[in-house]
């Protein structure tokens, strides 16, 4: 996980084939959700994901429907949203995805460490 750190593969938009990082993705994933995890509820899935589009698509507005700010308001949607949606281990802190000193593209790597282990 270490050298294929799934959030920052998804922040940087690398445009190659994400099949080398699915088991840093699938552990990713599993931690947010596992009960040895962050303890999130899968259920808020379906929510989550309307939030991102609706997020994305008012900042694609904002920014006058541009072709080129299109990747960046794809990121920055999702990061509101993970950020609106997702919590800490305590079920009340906000998860940071990369800013803030306990973010979870920074902190993966030890955090999957203690969940795979």
């Amino acid at each position: 996980v270490s050298a294929q750190n799934p959030v920052a593969v998804i922040s940087n938009g690398i445009s190659t084939s994400y099949l080398p990082y699915y088991p840093a993705f699938q552990s990713a994933v599993a931690y947010l959700f596992d009960v040895n995890g962050a303890k999130n509820n899968l259920s808020m899935l379906p929510a989550f994901l309307a939030l991102v589009d609706s997020k994305t698509a008012t900042i694609y507005a904002a920014c006058n429907n541009v072709y080129s700010c299109t990747s960046n308001a794809s990121s920055e949607g999702f990061t509101q949203a993970f950020e609106a949606t997702f919590k800490e281990a305590d079920g009340i802190t906000p998860m940071k995805l990369r800013t803030g000193t306990n973010n979870f593209q920074s902190t993966i790597t030890t955090r999957l460490n203690g969940f795979l282990n």
